[in-house]
């Protein structure tokens, strides 16, 4: 997605990922989803392992 500035971006990537479906097998939606909501990504406050901890901590409250 583009936008006007990385928060317009990020807002549109929310609405795209909440009218995308996929039926029948899982995906890794929920946790773009996810990512897309989380602060540290909203405020490009991450690296090359931030992904692994975030994951520790959250994948459990991903939605199915």
């Amino acid at each position: 997605v583009w936008d006007e500035d990385r928060s317009a971006a990020i807002d549109r990537l929310g609405r795209a990922l909440n009218e995308f479906s996929i039926e029948g097998v899982k995906t890794t939606t929920p946790l773009f989803r996810a990512l897309a909501r989380d602060k540290a990504v909203r405020d490009a406050r991450y690296d090359t392992r931030w992904l692994e901890t975030w994951l520790e901590t959250n994948a459990e409250n991903l939605e199915s």
